[in-house]
């Protein structure tokens, strides 16, 4: 993880060379920000390795409580197809 930016309204976190658990040669470039004006979450995928064979991602949020979560896609026979350049955005309700 390469830390926390922030430059009001909006804070960030960016993983640089990142790798998938079980597979340490990936080099994965991700970041997360919220605009703390809208409360709107971005998840930017910048730089992403193939998925090893057998790997299934999960994009979504989930409450602090765990008790209300989105998911975009996940194990539940969706496709995840999450490739360097995509942007998922969390608008609030």
């Amino acid at each position: 993880m390469k830390g926390i930016g922030t430059t009001a309204p909006l804070s960030s976190v960016q993983w640089s060379s990142a790798t998938y658990y079980g597979n340490r040669t990936a080099d994965l470039n991700f970041e997360i920000v919220l605009h703390e004006s809208t409360n709107i979450v971005e998840l930017l995928y910048q730089r992403l390795a193939p998925l090893p064979v057998g790997y299934v991602p999960t994009v979504g949020m989930e409450s602090i409580s765990g008790v209300e979560s989105t998911a975009l896609c996940s194990t539940a026979g969706q496709t995840c197809s999450i490739v360097s350049g995509n942007v998922f955005r969390f608008t609030p309700r």
